[in-house]
């Protein structure tokens, strides 16, 4: 007599939550109330160390109470799930990690300990770094472009104010780019383009924000130590490009028109501001070249 297959029952397969928690992609880890660790995965044992029956805040921090800000005890707190991105820098790079807190409770509702996920998201994080950085930057020179300049440059506002220092707003535009374009073509333009930034970014400081904001328009933004800053940088830049086209073999020279502007300490100067006032400048030089 034969049996149907279909008839037959497979052994049911049975897996504790143990068994489960283990296979899980995350490290999880369960602390009690007074944030002793219960249990860890073999995953969480990998990133943190096996620290069962230890505090975590001595374990993981080697502090000696509960750590600031703790998304678990966020959660010991309101009962809700806590997500936190914490970063740790190792020898082998900086790595970022994403934990989620969440809440245990016994068939009474109180609250009896918490499990924390804890995710490698690093890989994810470093795309989003550079992503937010491309759209910081201008793709032909690498400086920073119009959206990277103005949020940046808000910051160094803020700063310059606490610090009681001045703003120096320094324009730029490139020289004769159509002529550039027009006779050379738009390869040779924007060839001028990238060795007239390398020029300037050569010329500042590394803590000086640099950036192309438009076409042939450069800016530089810095914080002044003492009031001569700016002859200095106009002078440097100009011996700079005067230094370039004695060693360059193309058919034409690099220059630049400039303009500088100033924001005092106690003065509520917005960049909008400083570069128009700057810009006014560099126009009324742009117009002198043309008459000579």
């Amino acid at each position: 007599m034969k049996t149907d297959a279909r008839s037959e029952k497979k052994p049911p397969i049975i897996l504790s939550m143990q068994d489960i928690i283990d296979v899980v992609g995350d490290g999880i880890s369960v602390q009690d109330t007074q944030f002793r660790i219960l249990y860890q995965n073999h995953i969480h044992k990998a990133l943190e160390g096996d620290h069962v029956g230890e505090y975590c805040y001595k374990a993981y921090e080697r502090r000696e109470q509960v750590c600031d800000r703790c998304h678990l005890a966020r959660s010991f707190h309101d009962g809700k799930i806590h997500r936190t991105v914490q970063s740790r820098v190792t020898d082998e790079g900086k790595f970022y990690y994403e934990i989620i807190a969440s809440p245990v409770r016994d068939e009474t509702g109180t609250i009896i300990a918490g499990i924390e996920s804890v995710r490698d998201v690093t890989e994810r994080k470093l795309m989003e770094e550079k992503l937010h950085d491309m759209s910081m930057r201008d793709d032909l020179t690498g400086l920073y472009n119009r959206r990277g300049f103005f949020t940046l440059a808000e910051q160094q506002i803020k700063m310059a104010r606490r610090m009681k220092k001045r703003i120096l707003v320094f324009s730029a535009d490139l020289d004769n780019l159509k002529l550039i374009n027009d006779t050379f073509g738009h390869k040779e333009g924007d060839f001028a383009l990238i060795e007239a930034a390398g020029i300037i970014k050569q010329t500042v400081r590394e803590s000086d924000i640099v950036a192309r904001i438009g076409g042939d328009e450069f800016v530089i933004l810095q914080l002044e130590d003492h009031a001569g800053n700016s002859e200095v940088l106009t002078q440097r830049l100009q011996n700079n490009f005067s230094r370039y086209n004695v060693n360059s073999d193309k058919p034409f020279a690099l220059s630049v028109s400039t303009g500088i502007s100033h924001c005092e300490p106690a003065s509520l100067c917005s960049i909008d501001e400083l570069l128009l006032q700057a810009d006014k400048v560099l126009y009324e030089e742009k117009r002198s070249k043309r008459t000579v």
